[in-house]
């Protein structure tokens, strides 16, 4: 071997280790710096730190979606490494109503969304219980409806508007989870969330006269045309 072979051998030996310890060095940093919470953004080409969206509940089998993009079956869930940014997240699931939101994440912050709950689109009615008289619906309805304001088509839970709609509100109550209203709006009942999203029709009366409900467990039972009824939303 020549001297010249030595040398262009040496060179390539130095060339690949050097290769191999700078490889080794970058992706131990990209390692480090992930567990730490940073990742490249590559829609800005800029090492952010990432945030996570924690969605609460309890619903099996459910599709949990980011951005259009299948993330997980069922809650509760944690989508973490997020860069900074707004992800369109759904939740779905065979006979339910859609979970939508927009959420914001924040660099090196959770988004969280405790109480996550899907309602039947078509809520099957249910026989009310012996003891749950028109006058115990009403005792229920006062207590599960105190804490909120109506003033024509606007709602307030606690002094602070929850949202503003084209028609005029009948009834109110809070969910137990103190996180959705249900109401009545003409003869359309319907739950929505205190931050005025996921407004979704539960189902509709056979009249448009204000009623009184009451929630227990997953059911909903409800006054219409001076009946006591009920049906399963969950």
């Amino acid at each position: 071997m020549t001297r010249r072979d030595n040398i262009k051998r040496k060179i390539f030996f130095i060339i690949f280790w050097v290769g191999l310890i700078s490889s080794f060095i970058f992706f131990a940093a990209l390692i480090h710096l992930k567990a730490n919470g940073f990742k490249m953004d590559y829609r800005t080409w800029k090492l952010v730190q990432t945030g996570m969206i924690i969605l609460g509940g309890n619903q099996e089998k459910a599709e949990v979606k980011v951005d259009g993009q299948l993330y997980a079956y069922g809650l509760p869930v944690r989508i973490a490494n997020l860069a900074p940014a707004s992800y369109d997240v759904t939740i779905s699931k065979d006979k339910y109503q859609t979970w939508q939101k927009s959420i914001q994440v924040e660099s090196g912050k959770a988004s969280i969304n405790q109480s996550v709950t899907l309602f039947l689109e078509n809520p099957p009615e249910i026989t009310p219980p012996e003891n749950l008289t028109p006058e115990v619906l009403v005792k229920e309805f006062q207590i599960q409806s105190a804490l909120l304001k109506i003033n024509g088509s606007e709602i307030y839970y606690q002094d602070k508007l929850v949202s503003r709609f084209s028609q005029d509100i009948a009834a109110a109550i809070i969910y137990p989870d103190d996180n959705h209203l249900i109401f009545q709006q003409a003869d359309e009942v319907r739950v929505i969330e205190l931050d005025g999203s996921n407004n979704h029709l539960l189902f509709k009366l056979r009249s448009a006269q204000a009623g009184q409900f009451s929630v227990q467990d997953n059911n909903l039972f409800f006054m219409d045309e001076e009946r006591v009824q009920g049906r399963n939303i969950r």
